[in-house]
């Protein structure tokens, strides 16, 4: 028999019992009490005669009955009498000594209560000890194994040249580096030393700021940490693969043993194909036929892992193309999109103002434009104005107000003419019916219903009637705190605009930098410019169409045009239960199976659990709202109006700058593209200097003791080279040459990437000028 039928100890007459019924649970079997035992040839009692509650007599096997937990025996206190044991003869006594003397052991008393040893060694500790000295030795020891207790370890995040090492203990986890999210590891070959977390070297060579979620299956931890860059040779971690080769700065035997083997089975590729006397048409088909079936696999398994239509194929190729075009550009002053206009403004008195208006188009290539003032050929104002980045406002709409609950299902079965089953029976009954019979419940919110179940005599009613299940569906509140479930109806934008205003060739050469965020429209003056953003474009975000669930300890995102099954006011007030469950009839009961959604799973889960990364664009709490933030992929038209009363004049001085320049760190026909870092040295006071390289300018800071200044540049090449003249309005200019080896960071794991991600086209899986 299973564990809840059958007991090892016999019936007794008289006694009350369970009587077993397979189709109900235990808690609904019916009791009944021993009248007979029935014993048979052999003299065991095998079955019992029992009465119900309805005072019929029944037969039922031992095995069918159960006693109830709390019977009690006859006599309890009675304690069975030890048998008499015969006397056994003594042996004689021996009349010489054994070779030891032994003591006498101890006879084992089984039923020797085992307490009464360890009262012996806590008397025998606290007499060696005073009671207050000894009670505060035990609250010290209990203090200290609460402290030093083995305890679960703290996620936290370390950077290092792979990308990321991830310690503690943990469920799942997200981390994002710019535009990059995974939540997988990395196979180690030491263990114990964490996970590590890879990321894309394009964007460690770089400085970079990731954000990891890690779920310990308690709480959701949300750590932000900015990374170094990594040399790029310590981040190439393998042998014989293709950094390597088109690295050999790096590690040279490796690039010329991959560059041989490479060569070699190159070669022989060319001489199976024209000396080997085989048919060339049998090795074409067979070429194209693997070819086309490899093609169509990768379609296939691209299109299951994100689908998307043939429209955005189009899109994303003309992106692609775009911004191959201006990756091709530099960021020089003279290089952005700029239309120049002139402008007089009168009053009706006569007096006149003039005006300079000039509209830049920023974007992702082109996230600096530059303006100078120049007198007699020398440049006394630069004016740079920097895109940093998009703010996307959520303009809130509240869809509901819900809070974490439990469905549960109340039942009673009444005869037929029996309290509420009269009449029509269940006909009258509605959601919103307050039945008597369930009084229990009928303060909770939820759905009242009734089902016709058996009569007659069979079903314990007297009447031969179909009787009444009384039920209701209901909310158990599991807590009491609101949450909210929202969507945006639009975003505002804004745009965040660092404004650089440098003196040149003047008595005083300073710098001053102001950041501001401008809406669209709105009109920002600082000083003698009046900055107007006239446009913002931002690529598509999937998530921003989602709906959001928000509570106190933060937003989530949640399935779009999915309401929560328990919905209610504001304060949560008017609440109704639209229950998701399938209930079917028992003899007395209804039995329901119903699904309830999880509100704390989802500000566990990592990847829903704001902020959250999607592409370029991520999406963060800002106070009380939400807002998305795009630092690549925006475009932007700026118009800044210049007014004509600028004052200037030419200043001479000998002052001579010197610059030097650190190791030049960056990759080729890449988004990061070239970061400098220049010194520049002035020889008596702190001034600004005027750095023109080809058709790139730049105005950097310098003193005494060596100001830093980091500047971008983009190529398409591996080898970079600038000839640049240092200028600091002196009456010599000093020369500089920026020159270094710039790296390949794609790979074909990074071409994958972002072909599952959406981010590239088919036929741009595998590029190779990267």
């Amino acid at each position: 028999m299973d564990n809840k039928r059958g007991s090892p100890a016999l019936p007794k007459e008289g006694q009350i019992v369970l009587i077993c019924d397979e189709n109900q649970p235990r808690n609904s079997w019916k009791m009944g009490r021993v009248t007979a035992l029935n014993q048979s040839k052999d003299g065991i009692i095998r079955d019992v005669e029992l009465i119900n509650s309805n005072g019929r007599t029944i037969k039922r096997s031992i095995n069918m009955i159960v006693p109830l937990e709390m019977d009690i025996e006859d006599d309890p206190k009675a304690k069975p009498e030890p048998k008499p044991t015969p006397e056994s003869p003594k042996p004689p006594e021996e009349t010489s000594k054994g070779r030891y003397n032994l003591r006498k052991r101890k006879d084992i008393n089984y039923d020797e209560d085992t307490d009464a040893n360890i009262n012996v060694i806590t008397t025998s500790l606290s007499s060696l000890l005073p009671t207050k000295a000894s009670s505060t030795l035990f609250l010290t020891l209990l203090a200290l194994m609460c402290l030093t207790g083995v305890t679960a370890e703290k996620p936290d995040v370390l950077c290092n040249q792979h990308g990321l090492q991830l310690y503690g203990q943990y469920r799942n986890f997200e981390a994002c580096a710019e535009n990059y999210c995974t939540s997988s590891t990395r196979w180690s070959w030491k263990a114990g030393e964490g996970q590590q977390v890879w990321i894309p070297p394009a964007l460690k060579i770089h400085k970079h700021h990731v954000t990891v979620k890690v779920d310990d299956g308690k709480e959701l931890h949300i750590i932000e940490k900015d990374c170094a860059a990594v040399p790029f040779c310590e981040i190439i971690d393998c042998t014989l693969c293709w950094s390597n080769i088109v690295n050999p700065e790096c590690h040279i035997i490796w690039a010329i043993i991959g560059s041989s083997i490479l060569f070699f089975f190159s070669m022989l590729l060319i001489h199976a194909l024209c000396y080997t006397p085989i048919q060339m048409k049998e090795v074409v088909n067979l070429c194209g036929r693997a070819i086309s079936t490899v093609f169509y696999c990768c379609i296939g398994t691209c299109r299951r892992i994100n689908p998307f239509r043939r429209s955005r194929i189009s899109r994303w190729r003309t992106t692609i193309t775009a911004m191959s075009i201006l990756i091709m550009t530099t960021q020089a002053c003279q290089e952005i999109d700029m239309i120049s206009q002139l402008e007089t403004s009168c009053d009706q008195d006569g007096n006149c103002r003039f005006y300079t208006e000039e509209t830049l188009h920023l974007n992702q290539a082109q996230r600096e434009g530059c303006l100078r003032l120049e007198k007699n050929g020398k440049t006394v104002k630069d004016i740079r104005i920097t895109l940093v980045e998009v703010e996307l406002h959520c303009q809130k709409q509240t869809i509901a107000f819900t809070q974490e609950i439990e469905t549960r299902v109340w039942s009673t079965k009444r005869c037929a003419h029996m309290g509420s089953c009269t009449g029509s029976k269940c006909a009258n009954i509605t959601r919103t019916s307050r039945v008597p019979e369930l009084n229990e419940v009928n303060h909770f919110v939820g759905a009242t219903g009734c089902a016709e179940s058996c009569g007659g005599l069979g079903c314990d009613c007297f009447y031969p009637s179909s009787g009444c299940i009384f039920y209701k569906i209901y909310a158990l509140p599991k807590s009491v705190e609101p949450v909210e479930i929202f969507r945006c109806l639009e975003y505002t934008p804004r745009a965040t605009i660092q404004v650089t205003s440098t003196t040149l060739n003047s008595r005083i050469n300073r710098a001053e930098s102001t950041e501001f965020v401008v809406p669209i429209g709105k009109p920002f003056e600082i000083k003698d410019l009046t900055i107007n953003i006239d446009t913002i474009e931002t690529p598509p975000a999937p998530q921003m169409n989602s709906w959001f669930i928000k509570k106190e300890n933060g937003v989530a995102l949640w399935p779009e045009n999915v309401y929560p099954n328990y919905r209610c006011g504001p304060k949560l007030q008017d609440c109704t239960l639209v229950e998701d469950c399938h209930c079917s009839p028992a003899e007395d009961r209804m039995m329901c199976t119903c699904r309830d959604q999880n509100l704390t799973e989802i500000f566990q889960r990592p990847d829903t659990h704001l902020p959250v990364q999607s592409g370029s664009t991520r999406i963060e709490v800002s106070g009380k709202a939400i807002k998305a933030k795009v630092r690549n992929s925006a475009t932007s038209t700026i118009t800044v109006k210049i007014k004509d009363n600028w004052k200037t004049s030419v200043y001479r001085t000998n002052e001579v700058c010197t610059s030097s320049t650190e190791e030049i760190r960056g990759c080729y026909a890449c988004e990061e593209g070239v970061q400098v870092n220049i010194t520049c040295t002035s020889t008596r006071m702190e001034t600004m200097a005027n750095l023109d390289c080809d058709s790139e300018t730049f105005a950097i800071a310098c003193s005494p003791k060596g100001a830093a200044t980091t500047i971008s540049f983009r190529s398409v090449y591996a080898r970079f080279r600038r000839s640049c003249t240092l200028d600091c309005g002196g009456k010599e200019k000093t020369h500089l040459e920026l020159a270094g080896n710039l790296k390949y960071t794609g790979s074909i794991w990074t071409s994958i990437y972002r072909i599952i991600s959406g981010l590239k086209a088919i036929k741009h899986i595998i590029d190779l000028r990267k």
